[in-house]
């Protein structure tokens, strides 16, 4: 009887250990394979940190990159409206570029 409940325990404790990992591993999956990582910010209305977002747009400005640039700091700005140099950045990425 002592050997049921221990063999019972121990693989009640495996199953809840691989199903955690499974759904964990899904999770981890879809995060590091999405396409658009504009699309996984925009699931957020104010992202909680407005810094990120800028910074993305930033690279892809340096980057000749105007429309995705523009799509983070958009986000930037919806987080935190008083972030100035996400407008500025902002506006700049909407200017033609000229050389």
């Amino acid at each position: 009887m002592y050997f049921v409940i221990k063999n019972s325990l121990i693989s009640i404790v495996v199953i809840s250990l691989s199903g955690w990992l499974f759904v964990h591993g899904c999770k981890e999956y879809r995060i590091k394979t999405v396409d658009d990582p504009v699309a996984l910010l925009k699931k957020n209305d104010l992202p909680r940190f407005p810094q990120v977002p800028y910074k993305l747009g930033q690279r892809d400005y340096y980057n000749n990159s105007n429309e995705t640039a523009a799509e983070y700091l958009k986000i930037a700005i919806s987080g935190d409206i008083f972030f100035i140099s996400a407008w500025l950045r902002w506006r700049k990425s909407k200017l033609p570029r000229t050389i």
